[in-house]
């Protein structure tokens, strides 16, 4: 069998002539029904690929009617109180999808608990923006821990840091091997008015805690533990007569 092409190329038409014998017919034949086949089997994953895709929708759809509030509690779980850095459940649960972090973003409370080593303050400073920004309005509970020596640019990190936040502390913990001046300057020079419990624990004590408390006006909770015996400690009489005012009072 004998078949004549014509190809145009500019401007002349050049013929060509190609024999097809009954062999090259059969493989033709072949290949068209291999062509038939493969698509047979594409249509069929296109089907099945479709029917995923709608278990998938209808499983999202199941995901998405699940209230916020579950979603609040099952993250307040994961988000429980450490030491501040990029490591935080709640952090990571911002990060997981847009779904997540939509929620995340949206429930200040997530924010609102936290831990920071003032002395590596510096280097977590981005991270507690991070929290003070998303954690908004809401009332903060913070734990100071204070493990070393702060140098002069921490201090003046942590002047700014509870500028922001000392109005809105609810809940104040702080843990530290001594009472140093810069921690007493920060609590007497801020606005803690909100602070309703406040938890001392120092290894070394300063009668300048007395001072730190009156600017707790609504105390209501207080924890005051130090390394010293009872009759060691001049302060506890000053502290003994706001006990009346306080709901826990715990040396």
């Amino acid at each position: 069998m004998t078949s004549t092409f014509h190809l145009r190329q500019g401007q002349e038409t050049v013929s060509y002539s190609s024999s097809l014998t009954a062999t090259t017919i059969e493989e033709i034949d072949s290949i068209i029904t291999t062509l038939a086949t493969a698509k047979a089997l594409i249509n069929t994953e296109y089907c099945r690929v479709a029917d995923l895709r709608l278990t998938i929708l209808r499983e999202k759809s199941a995901f998405r009617r699940i209230p916020p509030e579950i979603f609040h509690l099952i993250f307040l779980k994961a988000a429980e109180v450490t030491e501040i850095h990029w490591c935080r459940p709640v952090i990571a649960i911002s990060q997981t999808c847009q779904r997540w972090r939509a929620i995340a973003f949206s429930s200040p409370k997530l924010w609102s608990t936290f831990a920071v080593n003032l002395a590596k303050f510096h280097y977590r400073r981005e991270t507690m923006e991070w929290y003070l920004l998303h954690s908004k309005d809401y009332p903060l509970s913070m734990e100071a821990r204070l493990s070393d020596d702060l140098g002069d640019g921490t201090v003046e990190e942590l002047e700014n840091l509870f500028i922001q936040c000392a109005p809105r502390i609810r809940s104040l913990t702080i843990d530290t091997p001594w009472w140093s001046d810069t921690l007493n300057g920060l609590l007497r020079k801020y606005d803690f008015s909100l602070v309703k419990s406040f938890d001392i624990r120092l290894v070394s004590h300063s009668e300048s805690l007395d001072w730190a408390l009156e600017r707790m006006p609504a105390l209501s909770s207080l924890r005051y533990s130090i390394g010293l015996a009872p009759h060691d400690i001049p302060s506890l009489e000053k502290l003994s007569t706001r006990e009346s005012h306080l709901d826990q009072y715990e040396v």
